[in-house]
């Protein structure tokens, strides 16, 4: 997985949490996001939100507010990444 992939993949887990989707199928495709990013170049440069973000679906699914705080935090990270695209 290269960079531009792995950023593809969490906007895309990002709106469909957003949008209510179901938390089992969020679960599991973060947690294979997570386990094809570890080992790659890139993944040092991954802000340390990112690494929580895919970490904490179980606190998300019991604290909206955490919730909306952790999408919102990584929602900037993903604005700074097509930034940093072009």
């Amino acid at each position: 997985m290269d960079r531009g992939a792995f950023f593809s993949e969490l906007q895309a887990l990002v709106s469909d949490e957003a949008q209510g989707c179901d938390a089992g199928q969020l679960v599991q495709r973060g947690l294979r996001l997570l386990a094809d990013v570890r080992g790659q170049a890139f993944a040092s440069d991954v802000p340390e939100d990112v690494w929580h973000y895919l970490s904490d679906f179980d606190i998300r699914a019991k604290d909206p507010g955490y919730r909306d705080d952790q999408i919102s935090w990584v929602r900037e990270v993903l604005g700074a990444e097509a930034s940093r695209a072009g």
